[in-house]
């Protein structure tokens, strides 16, 4: 007797996809098969379609093995690509101080080609590790847009900068009496 053999075969949509911002739909539309089993790198599932959330970028061969009730076997694969994700990040050598406040900001993005930095009062600049002087008190979110331009989404970092009035130096001298 000879059996029909389970013949591979499953869906996935051809276009970009971002790391932290996309999960992969795979549709299996193999013909025959009882059972399956996909493989994408070191992980493997064993249900029917799959939803997949990549923790990495890169190429990645997402494979699929079938297996019929007679034990006939069947694999396909295709190859995807998952872009980096811009992820602002930053430090800087003081988050406080009195005004005139100058703070060095150093930029540790990751997967970015393009910084915009606002300082909440009205000022923005691009660059990538910028050098600021804070001249009125108050509370500032100083954001850092991480832009990548491989289409995936920006990213925005916000740490908060205090800066603090200066102490107003002031006094009078009364003289009681006149001296001699």
């Amino acid at each position: 007797i000879v059996y029909p053999k389970a013949k591979s075969s499953f869906f996935i949509d051809e276009k970009k996809y971002c790391l932290r911002y996309d999960t992969i739909r795979i549709t299996n539309l193999s013909v025959s098969s009882t059972g399956q089993l996909w493989t994408i790198g070191k992980d493997s599932f064993n249900t029917k379609n799959l939803l997949w959330l990549p923790s990495d970028s890169g190429d990645f061969v997402i494979k699929l093995n079938t297996f019929s009730t007679f034990g006939c076997k069947d694999s396909t694969s295709k190859t995807i690509k998952i872009l980096p994700s811009s992820k602002g990040l930053f430090i800087s050598d003081k988050m406080s101080g009195c005004e005139d406040l100058k703070i060095s900001f150093s930029n540790s993005s990751t997967h970015a080609d393009k910084f915009v930095w606002d300082f909440d009062n009205g000022t923005k600049v691009v660059n990538r590790d910028p050098v600021y002087t804070f001249t009125t008190a108050g509370t500032f979110n100083v954001k850092l847009i991480a832009i990548n331009n491989n289409g995936c989404p920006n990213d925005t970092f916000i740490k908060q900068v205090n800066v603090y009035s200066l102490p107003d130096a002031n006094f009078s001298l009364n003289k009681d009496a006149e001296c001699g």
